[in-house]
């Protein structure tokens, strides 16, 4: 269970606000019925060799070494922090797996194309054909950055986790691997993935006081 305390930290978490006005703003897409392809136009052509390296970048906040990166930082402060991480990692795969190749399998915008337009790749990011949806990249990015949000008190690093998952998100349909929706969708996922364990584990995991779970690295060496 979560006390009051972190509940009112949830309230006040930069990171979600944004994401909720993200979401509201978002959603006007849809209402407004833009089809599914055209964002991805409309990105396709505003291509340039700086747009191309920085979503070719952003893409990458998702990816091995960089969720590698931020575990072994996770563990240098707390090895629950680190774990809770693990966990996370753990359970958005299997649902994003779940999700795009037993329930949707949709195909992906440069397949859905074929016989309109011939798409070129970004090098580095080879055109992947199928199971669309969710964005399993901004799925994870989401689930990610929101949960770095509620271990951190300053609102500063709340709105960089924020802006880092967005980016990541816009660079794939930027990078022609995702429609507008599997995007959207993947933001929604990831967050209430997070918070639906945090909820569930905070009290077991994060604030427990087995001597392993609650060793501190960073304490230690303070402390020698």
């Amino acid at each position: 269970m979560v006390a009051k305390n972190e509940l009112e930290k949830i309230y006040t978490n930069k990171f979600l606000l944004l994401s909720i006005l993200f979401l509201a703003i978002g959603s006007s897409y849809f209402i407004l019925g833009y089809h599914r392809i055209d964002m991805n136009l409309y990105f396709y052509c505003k291509r340039s060799e700086f747009f191309n390296i920085f979503f070719l970048s952003a893409t990458k906040l998702a990816e091995f070494y960089a969720t590698a990166i931020i575990i072994i930082v996770l563990f240098y402060y707390r090895n629950s922090y680190a774990l809770f991480y693990i966990l996370l990692t753990i359970l958005v795969t299997l649902l994003v797996y779940v999700f795009k190749h037993h329930i949707f399998g949709y195909v992906r915008p440069s397949l859905y194309l074929k016989d309109h337009l011939e798409i070129q790749a970004v090098a580095g990011a080879p055109l992947l054909q199928n199971y669309s949806f969710p964005s399993g990249h901004t799925t994870f990015i989401f689930a990610g950055m929101c949960y770095l949000s509620l271990l951190v008190k300053s609102h500063f690093y709340q709105i960089v986790f924020f802006v880092l998952a967005l980016l990541c998100g816009l660079s794939r349909i930027y990078l022609f691997q995702h429609f507008y929706v599997d995007v959207y969708v993947g933001s929604i996922l990831g967050i209430c993935i997070t918070l639906l364990l945090y909820f569930i584990l905070h009290e077991k995991l994060l604030q427990s006081t087995n001597p392993y779970l609650s060793f501190s690295l960073k304490k230690y060496r303070e402390e020698k």
